[in-house]
């Protein structure tokens, strides 16, 4: 049968710089209730991160990329429950706020491996992630196999530049996975003809 591997990133609390009339990357734009439907990988990113807010029950959100009634309110009491006015308005300070309060998703590492997993690779993450940091491969039995030099970015923009901190679909790259360690990128020019970079499944 194929064999899995885990990989555990410690999580990251992501420094954001901001103009103070410029939405902060990854959002381009300024969402209010009137632009219910509008799609893409920012609202995306935004139901992610308000959905940690205290002030957001659960469930009151889904993950689909579409700004909603449910994001809309979403939005609307993140904004309420932080002192802020104009309730239904994601504008650069609410996205600010957002960055600042909910960037990371509090990821640490147990120091375990699951049952039926051979392998374990641990990433620590840093608040800048344009910092190399050092990957640590483990055996089944946590002794050390490798270390080696990786990068942590996230989502890039169509000129190769990093764009966010986050990947296109939303989460934040931390946590435990399930890597495909057989199948290769299909663009060798842009990846690398590496078989072990893709995640399949979040655990």
């Amino acid at each position: 049968s194929m064999r899995r591997v885990a990989l555990l990133v410690a999580a990251a609390c992501i420094a954001v710089t901001v103009c103070v009339s410029a939405m902060p990357a990854p959002f381009t734009r300024v969402l209010s209730p009137s632009d219910v439907g509008a799609q893409g990988d920012d609202v995306t990113i935004l139901q992610h991160l308000v959905a940690r807010s205290p002030f957001v029950p659960a469930g009151t959100v889904s993950f689909d990329g579409i700004y909603s009634s449910g994001t809309i309110r979403a939005v609307a009491l993140f904004r309420a429950g932080n002192h802020m006015s104009n309730e239904g308005l994601f504008d650069s300070e609410a996205a600010t706020l957002l960055l600042d309060l909910h960037s990371s998703d509090g990821y640490r590492d147990n120091r375990t491996i699951p049952a039926g997993y051979l392998y374990k690779v641990h990433i620590p993450v840093f608040r800048n992630r344009s910092i190399e940091t050092v990957a640590t491969l483990y055996d089944k039995d946590l002794n050390v196999l490798r270390r080696y030099i990786v990068r942590t970015h996230g989502q890039n923009d169509a000129q190769g530049e990093m764009l966010n901190q986050f990947s296109s679909s939303g989460c934040t790259p931390t946590g435990l996975a399930t890597f495909d360690l057989y199948s290769p990128e299909p663009d060798p020019t842009e990846y690398g003809p590496y078989p072990i970079n893709r995640v399949v499944l979040g655990l």
